[in-house]
């Protein structure tokens, strides 16, 4: 029911989602949500992103939805504000 912003693609390092954290913070707007959805398969790093989320303050704002269907992406897509990235790389993306 909030604005929010999307990130779509796994939660691992390359992807820099800690980056989008960053931003997230430095908008200033205490409204605005991130909604990550894909697969949480590198615990470690997930933990890293849950202690920065707590360090800078942003708990109630970054959502982690985990895996989400193809089928389901589109209607995230259209009511999100904007898709973000920060990947330092893409291979082969989906």
């Amino acid at each position: 029911d909030k604005p929010y912003l999307i990130f779509v693609g796994s939660v691992i390092p390359r992807k820099r989602i800690e980056l989008l954290l960053i931003m997230l913070d430095q908008i200033g707007k205490n409204d605005l949500k991130l909604i990550i959805c894909g697969r949480l398969e590198d615990r470690h790093y997930l933990e890293t992103l849950r202690e920065k989320i707590k360090k800078i303050g942003l708990e109630g704002r970054v959502f982690f939805l985990g895996p989400v269907s193809p089928q389901a992406i589109p209607y995230f897509l259209n009511q999100a504000l904007a898709y973000v990235t920060a990947s330092s790389f893409e291979g082969r993306p989906n």
